[in-house]
C-alpha cells in the first residue's frame, strides 16, 4: 500500500531539483497552460507550500539520503524553513543522476512557481530600473537633497527590492511527501510482492516498475 511506503516529509527545491529528477515518470499529461496560469496567480496570496496536502510526492530509495535525514510525520502549522532539506549522500547522487528521482505528481504547481517567481523577477528589475533612473547621475549629497515625495519612491522601492529578492530566493521550496520505492534493484530483498503476472522486460527477467507511463509502482496502489 502507498500509506505504508510513505517515509515522512522533507523539503525540496522544485524550481532548481536535485539532478536527475524526473516529472511525468507515471504521469505523462500535457501541460495545462491555463491551469499553469491560474496555479501562479494564486501564488500571490499563499503558496501552500508547506502543508501536508499541497505536498509534492516524491519515490526513492532513503538509502541515497544522508545518514542525518529525519522525517517529519506532519508540516501542518511549521514553517518551510523548518522542515529539513533533502539531500542525498555520494551514492545517492549518482543513483538518482540518470532520471531516477522519481517525481509522482506536482508538474503543473512546478511550472506555475517557476511563472510566479519569473514574475517577480520581473519586477524586481523594473523597480531597480525605477530606482537607478530617479538617482542616476547624482551625488549622495543631492540624493539627500531630494524632495520628500522622490525620497520616499526611492526608500519604499529598495524595501520592495529586498521583499522580491527574499521571495525568490526562498520560493522554489516546497515540501515533499518521501515514499519509499521497495523493489529497488539495489535492494531486492525489499521488493514487495508480484501479481500473477508481473511485467517483465524482454530481455531481464526481472520486475520492472511502471512499464508504460500511468502505471504506478504496485506497491504505491491506494
Amino acid at each position: 500500500m502507498k500509506k505504508d511506503a510513505c517515509l515522512g516529509f522533507l523539503r525540496m527545491n522544485i524550481i532548481d531539483p536535485p539532478e536527475g529528477a524526473i516529472w511525468g515518470k507515471f504521469n505523462n499529461r500535457p501541460l495545462n497552460q491555463a491551469w499553469v496560469h491560474s496555479l501562479s496567480e494564486s501564488f500571490t496570496s499563499d503558496k501552500d507550500s508547506c502543508t501536508d496536502g499541497y505536498s509534492l510526492d516524491v519515490a526513492l530509495d532513503p538509502a541515497w539520503l544522508q545518514d542525518s535525514t529525519v522525517f517529519l510525520p506532519t508540516v501542518e502549522g511549521l514553517a518551510i524553513g523548518d522542515v529539513p532539506v533533502m539531500r542525498f549522500n555520494t551514492e545517492g547522487k549518482l543513483q538518482i543522476k540518470d532520471n531516477n528521482l522519481w517525481m509522482l505528481g506536482g508538474n503543473h504547481r512546478r511550472q506555475a512557481l517557476r511563472l510566479y517567481v519569473d514574475n517577480m523577477k520581473e519586477e524586481l528589475l523594473k523597480t531597480k530600473q525605477a530606482i537607478d533612473k530617479a538617482i542616476s547621475g547624482k551625488t549622495d549629497v543631492e540624493v539627500r537633497g531630494m524632495n520628500s515625495d522622490q525620497l520616499t519612491t526611492v526608500r519604499e522601492g529598495q524595501e520592495r527590492m529586498k521583499i522580491l529578492q527574499d521571495k525568490i530566493d526562498n520560493s522554489g521550496m516546497w515540501t515533499v511527501r518521501v515514499y519509499d520505492r521497495g523493489a529497488s534493484y539495489l535492494r531486492p530483498h525489499a521488493r514487495p510482492p508480484w501479481p500473477t503476472r508481473p511485467p517483465y522486460s524482454q530481455d531481464h527477467q526481472r520486475p520492472r516498475f511502471g512499464e508504460g507511463e500511468g502505471d504506478l509502482p504496485l506497491h504505491f496502489s491506494e
